[in-house]
This record gives C-alpha cells, structure tokens and sequence, in this order.
C-alpha cells in the first residue's frame, strides 16, 4: 500500500507508511534490513520521476 501511494495516491501518506515500515523492521531481525531499505529508496526516486514525466 505505501509504494502504491508513493506513486499514485497521496506521496507524503506513502511516505509516512514506508517510514512506520522502517520503524517496525527496526524491531525484527537484521535479516533483510538492507533489501527492504533499498527497495524503498528505488521505488522511492522512482516515484518520483513517474509523478513528474505524468504532469
């Protein structure tokens, strides 16, 4: 749902969703911390860009 926001709902609720996703990894494993972080960053910038190229 928060990379759904990110690119076509409301950014800053998706942002905010990512953030609280980050929160909860934070209590878990270190396990899969850097893939899931580096998979918000990507669709993160890409987000960015598909929001831009559609105005």
């Amino acid at each position: 749902m928060a990379i759904y926001e990110l690119y076509f709902g409301d950014f800053e609720s998706g942002e905010e969703m990512v953030h609280q996703l980050e929160n909860v990894q934070r209590l878990l494993s270190d396990r899969g911390k850097v893939n899931l972080r580096t998979i918000f960053d990507i669709r993160r910038k890409d987000a960015i860009n598909y929001r831009k190229n559609i105005q």
